[in-house]
């Protein structure tokens, strides 16, 4: 068995090619790899721990749409509330509208 160096720091992957689990990433058309567990982590989502081809700030696409969906969500029902008079606020409350 031959041992694989990462592409990165130049350590010991401990694995012995693609078929036995080595990582591969492809970043703006170009493949880097393989990679060790420890450099791998510079291309994995900070959320969701997959590898990602692009992050944007620390994020994978799909944890970036899901936490703005999240943020517009609740930016959207602050505004709602800050729209109502103490009274409209109490008589919702009331309801348990939220």
């Amino acid at each position: 068995m031959s041992i694989e160096y990462c592409e990165t720091c130049d350590e010991p992957t401990g694995n012995a090619g693609r078929g036995d689990g080595s990582v591969f990433v492809e970043r703006n058309g170009k493949e880097i790899g393989p990679l060790c567990d420890t450099c791998s982590n510079d291309f994995c989502c900070s959320q969701c721990g997959e590898i990602a081809i692009t992050l944007h700030e620390g994020y994978c696409e799909y944890c970036c749409n899901h936490n703005q969906e999240e943020l517009d969500r609740y930016n959207a029902e602050y505004a709602h509330w800050q729209r109502m008079d103490d009274e409209r606020c109490d008589e919702a409350i009331r309801r348990g509208y939220t």
